[in-house]
């Protein structure tokens, strides 16, 4: 049985989901390299210039790149 100071499952997804997004983020910017993201319903593209990460804690979802 886990501990109850163990992380969950979710966290620790959550937490591996914010690391690898932003990685992205910062190699679109070292390399030039548009990203393309899910927002508002649509598919969308964001010159590297303009991509920042959100900082705001919410869902999984509101952790992807946002223009700046």
């Amino acid at each position: 049985m886990p501990k109850p100071t163990d992380p969950s499952l979710t966290t620790l997804a959550d937490s591996a989901f914010r690391q690898a997004a932003a990685r992205v983020v910062r190699r679109a910017k070292e390399t030039g390299t548009p990203l393309i993201v899910w927002e508002r319903d649509r598919v969308r593209t964001i010159p590297p210039d303009e991509v920042r990460e959100r900082t705001t804690d919410g869902p999984a979802s509101s952790a992807v790149p946002l223009p700046g």
